[in-house]
């Protein structure tokens, strides 16, 4: 689903003191490029099976979180819906759907035959329906529908299907003809009627009184417009009318009054306009008011609304003209809108996680949306590093920012923009680490003092640029340096001690690029570096021990990038780096390691928190994890839960002094306590949505259909034997986070138990023996693992062939019985003259049976070939014992992208025959340049080629490998390129991360990969050059141990924000490398 996520800070007053609310609303858009049929939602429902449907200007829409369904009229179509404009949809009692048409009739849907009956309007019949155009569907309790019509309103029997009015409509005849806009029941038992131009009616049927309301009354409380939109009553049993123009009525049936809330210009406390299109009030009390130009939420205590267009943020809903609202039984509030389609807002993602960001249009928002720092002073203030935006200082109690940047022409500003690192000491002073020198604030003179490198002077830094800030138990503040060391800080001299490694001397800590530090409680220090393992500092002899990663040791460190060192509450150390999380083991010196094998999300490990129970929270790459380390149970945390971001960054983790966690990621700051997150506790209802033979959706009939009625409402179905290749597919009815869904299914008889199929909603069986009866079963949960463990289930019977049915069976043994009875006569007369011929016989029967083994052995090794040729061993293997691959997710792969620049200008000077060699040319040497350095080919797009290392077979040098076979690809253009007439321009781009690979295809099977990783790869060969490897940030950290890495800036990629960009420069080591 393609959407765009819209993440904002709502504040807002209660009541009439000071006290503040905030919250964090993320808006999800669903459009018609997800597969809604039309932009304009008019009516929403969720019905008792759990599916959405949505009421639009062209046609009716049933979701269930993934697809859209569309039922739209065919005038060839009988059983097709009467119109295309749906005015509004209910749910009968016993599960039919109703749907109103805007001049087309009511319709009323069965969901057997996934049919509709259309009752239209017929000047012949007095108890037709009194008009086509419907404005408004209502049950009642004895099950009795009103319809509300433009021509007035009518009541109709579900089981006669006949239309009449109440008899004491005959006394009105305004009404009884009244263009009807809305209906509605109260608690008290009244019906009240909206019009269009007389008024609000109130109908008392157990005394059959009619009373009306209109701006015509003499009563200074009369209702402020004629024309009614909406009715809806609150759950303190309030009636609230919306009209076209005369705003908000709240009506008091003590006084029989309306209290009139409109809009005031300048006011912006007041409703944003004037004609009320939607209310509603969701499971938590929020009132929502909908308007023909903003969304509101009223507080019903002080009569005071919340405008959103008042948030100045550029966009936060689709469109301001919110024609629908509607909460669904997971909490998610949808919002329907005119010409804007969907907005989708998650409650319980916006009541755990407040998110901040940089917003252009306010001045009072993060100055950068990448962080790499943060810090809490003792004032309970929050200082926020970014790269490239200076710091950031805020106050949460006013929820202010101030900004300090770098300013060329004040030396005490900043000495850079770029900030690595922040800390508060014990003496209050805030230290700040940047890409050109450290800082110290002065609070009184609000100025920055600077330290920087004078290589005279062995007392000064020793690097400009700072990594990490560190201060031990006896007050010694410790900076780590990019390529410089380690440096401690004599606060009284104002010096610094350097601590470099030494070639040779195996005590001198490990390299100069220091990347974390940590005081353990034993008063121990370790200092982690960037590729060259962990150190542990003896203070008493100045000496290093050295921990880093053996390939030939399980028990060593799972890898020599250190991100981030920590201690938990049961003194256990821990080690995050960029392939999995340890655990130290002080008495056997070694190292437990968790990966993604173990549940973790990524093994990219950014930063470490412990919270009050003992869990460790761990930012990474792809979300926030909740790890338990004594039950090893992770809960994973993402976009979908309202997060900025899934990728966060190396330091930019704290805690606060109240528990609460701050993150930082390349997409802003997230901050939550982990005891106010609560997880969706709604069990998602499982349907089948789809079912296929043969790849072909198998329609509904009475006969010749194995599907009787709709496959949603089917309890058992009948296959003939020669249906061989089946498919269902299925859906979990939570709309929170739909692709987080997750489900397990098992054909009972033939599976051996349940299939964990992750979020992948779709089965095919291919190899069901025949004269059996199964029951298939599919069980779901939500995102937060709330299943439902009954599920769903469908006997599934597969009758024999002919001559494998009892009667057949029984034909057989007579008729074996009779040639038996012959065949031993004829063989006692004729025995000894047959004899040799039948040994004859037999022996050119063997030889035949040989001559066709033969063949179908060659038949098979040929399309056992052919397989492996189009997929990898490993997943063709899988598909020859399974009948199916399995999806699956590489968690740390580099992705690579060729392209050439005026491909199509080029082409077009060459015949057929000529472009195609070229091509065939060039991809063929690509094929055995990938083949050489172990990366897998997944496809050509035209001049493009897309390759992956570390897949299927997972390797820690991918991101290196890959970087490899691009330098040669290069190399061969530029050398072809020397030699022929037609000089190829080349780019390469080269991003790392996580995809997610499988097979698709129904009849030729295709190998594929997906996720944000292959997006931001293309990404990168796009804004590439000629000539260059372009890489991103993600990418340079595994290789610049390997290959320069030049810095050329940033690009911005659709949902991740701006990136940073390198080119690939010379190879810098390690000597035993073979790497021209």
């Amino acid at each position: 689903m393609k959407t765009r996520l819209l993440v904002f800070i709502l504040a807002f007053f209660i009541s009439g003191s000071l006290k503040a609310q905030d919250l964090s609303i993320r808006f999800e858009q669903i459009t018609t490029e997800d597969g809604l049929s039309q932009s304009t939602i008019n009516d929403i429902l969720q019905d008792s099976r759990g599916f959405l449907w949505f009421a639009t200007e062209d046609g009716l829409n049933r979701y269930d979180g993934y697809e859209f369904k569309v039922y739209r009229n065919d005038s060839y179509d009988p059983f097709s819906i009467s119109g295309n404009q749906i005015s509004s949809i209910l749910e009968a009692d016993d599960g039919s759907i109703w749907i109103g048409t805007k001049g087309a009739g009511l319709n009323r849907f069965d969901r057997d035959l996934e049919r509709f009956t259309t009752f239209s309007h017929d000047d012949s019949d007095n108890t037709s329906i009194s008009h086509n155009y419907i404005t408004a569907l209502f049950q009642d309790e004895a099950g009795v529908i009103l319809v509300g019509t433009q021509g007035g309103l009518n009541i109709l029997n579900p089981r006669t299907n006949a239309f009449n009015v109440y008899s004491e409509m005959d006394k009105h005849a305004e009404l009884r003809e009244a263009n009807i806009t809305t209906l509605f029941k109260d608690s008290n038992d009244f019906i009240w009627i909206g019009t269009t131009e007389e008024g609000l009616y109130r109908f008392d049927r157990k005394n059959g009184e009619i009373k009306l309301y209109n701006t015509y009354t003499d009563n200074g409380n009369s209702i402020s417009d004629n024309w009614i939109v909406d009715l809806y009553e609150d759950r303190d049993g309030i009636l609230w009318i919306g009209t076209q123009d005369g705003g908000l009525n709240k009506y008091d049936p003590i006084k029989d009054s309306f209290l009139v809330y409109k809009s005031r210009n300048g006011d912006r406390r007041s409703i944003s306009n004037n004609w009320v299109l939607s209310m509603y009030e969701d499971s938590r009390g929020t009132f929502w008011v909908g308007t023909l130009n903003g969304l509101n939420i009223l507080d019903r205590e002080n009569g005071e609304f919340v405008n959103f267009m008042e948030l100045n943020y550029p966009i936060n809903l689709s469109n301001n003209s919110i024609t629908a609202l509607y909460e669904d039984r997971s909490g998610v509030i949808w919002v329907g809108t005119q010409n804007g389609a969907l907005n989708k807002f998650i409650h319980s993602s916006s009541e755990s996680f407040t998110v901040y960001q940089n917003d252009p249009s306010n001045k009072n928002s993060l100055s950068n949306n990448n962080i790499w720092a943060i810090t809490e002073d003792d004032q309970g203030h929050v200082w926020i590093g970014t790269q490239g935006g200076g710091i950031n200082h805020l106050d949460q109690k006013t929820n202010t920012f101030t900004n300090y940047v770098s300013d060329p022409t004040n030396e005490n500003s900043l000495s850079n923009d770029f900030i690595n690192a922040i800390l508060e000491d014990s003496d209050g002073t805030i230290w700040i680490g940047t890409m050109d020198g450290l800082n110290k604030y002065d609070p009184v003179g609000k100025k920055f003092i600077h330290y920087f490198n004078d290589p005279d002077d062995e007392t000064t830094l020793s690097g400009n640029i700072i990594t990490t800030i560190y201060e031990d138990s006896r007050g010694i503040i410790w900076f780590g340096t990019l390529n410089h060391g380690l440096n401690a800080y004599d606060r009284e001299k104002e010096e610094f001690r350097r601590f470099v490694h030494t070639p040779g001397n195996s005590n001198s800590i490990s390299h100069n690029k220091i990347w974390s530090m940590f005081e353990d409680n034993r008063g121990v220090f370790w200092v982690g570096t960037h590729g060259y393992g962990l150190n542990k500092y003896d203070r008493v002899r100045g000496t290093f021990e050295r921990f880093v990663y053996d390939p030939d040791d399980e028990n060593s460190l799972s890898d020599n990038f250190v991100n981030v060192i920590t201690q938990d509450s049961k003194g256990d150390l821990w080690i995050g780096t960029i392939n999995g999380l340890n655990k130290f083991n002080r008495s056997t010196q070694t190292f437990e390691h968790f990966t993604t094998e173990q549940g973790l999300p990524n093994n990219v490990i950014y930063g470490i928190i412990e919270d009050f129970r003992g869990h460790l929270w761990l930012s990474t790459n792809n979300g926030i994890a909740d790890f338990d380390p004594v039950s090893g149970d992770v809960r994973i945390y993402d976009q979908a839960d309202g997060l900025p971001s899934n990728e966060y960054r190396f330091g930019a983790f704290y805690k606060g002094h109240d528990g609460t966690m701050f993150f930082g990621g390349i997409n802003g700051m997230v901050v939550f306590s982990p005891d106010s997150i609560r997880d969706n506790p709604y069990i998602p209802p499982v349907v089948l949505t789809d079912f296929q033979i043969y790849n072909e959706d198998v329609q509904i009939s009475p006969k010749g259909s194995p599907l009787k009625k709709s496959i949603a409402e089917t309890d058992e179905i009948e296959l003939n034997w020669q249906d061989k290749v089946f498919s269902f597919q299925f859906a979990a009815l939570h709309f929170a986070a739909p692709k987080e869904n997750q489900y397990k299914y098992m054909m009972e008889g033939f599976d051996p138990g349940w299939q964990l199929a992750g979020n992948r909603r779709y089965v095919s069986y291919t190899n069901l023996p025949e004269g059996n009866t199964y029951t298939f079963r599919v069980i779901a949960s939500n995102k937060d693992g709330i299943w439902n463990d009954e599920g769903i289930s469908l006997r599934v019977k597969v009758l024999p062939p002919p001559w494998k049915t009892w009667w057949a069976y029984s034909i057989y043994s007579l008729f074996g019985v009779v040639v038996l009875v012959g065949f031993v006569n004829f063989q006692i007369s004729k025995e000894r003259k047959k004899k040799e011929k039948i040994e004859e016989q037999n022996e050119e029967l063997e030889a035949l049976v040989k001559e066709r083994t033969l063949l179908l052995e060659n038949e098979k090794e040929k399309s056992d070939a052919l397989l492996y040729n189009m997929l990898p061993k490993e997943i063709a293997d899988e598909i020859k014992e399974k009948g199916n691959a399995s999806p699956r997710r590489y968690e740390e792969v580099s992705v690579l992208f060729t392209d050439f620049q005026n491909f199509t200008s080029t082409a077009a000077t060459m015949s057929a025959k000529k472009l195609v060699d070229e091509v065939n040319e060039i991809f063929a040497a690509f094929d055995n340049i990938v083949e050489k350095y172990g990366l897998e080919k997944i496809k050509t797009i035209g001049d493009a080629y897309m390759a992956v290392s570390g897949l299927p077979a997972e390797r820690t040098d991918h991101a290196v490998l890959c970087v490899q076979a691009a330098r040669e690809m290069q190399e061969y253009i530029n050398e072809r390129n020397d030699r022929a007439a037609v000089k190829w321009k080349m780019r390469i781009g080269i991003h790392s991360g996580s995809v997610i690979a499988g097979v698709v295809g129904k009849k030729k099977f295709t190998y594929d990969i997906w996720g944000s990783t292959v997006i931001l790869a293309s990404r990168m060969e796009e804004v590439g050059e000629i000539g260059k490897i372009n890489i991103s940030a993600t990418t340079c950290d595994m290789v610049s141990d390997h290959f320069q890495c030049e810095y050329r800036g940033k690009v911005n990629a659709e949902g991740q924000g701006e990136l940073d960009m390198y080119f690939v420069g010379d190879y810098i080591g390690p000597d035993d490398e073979s790497i021209s």
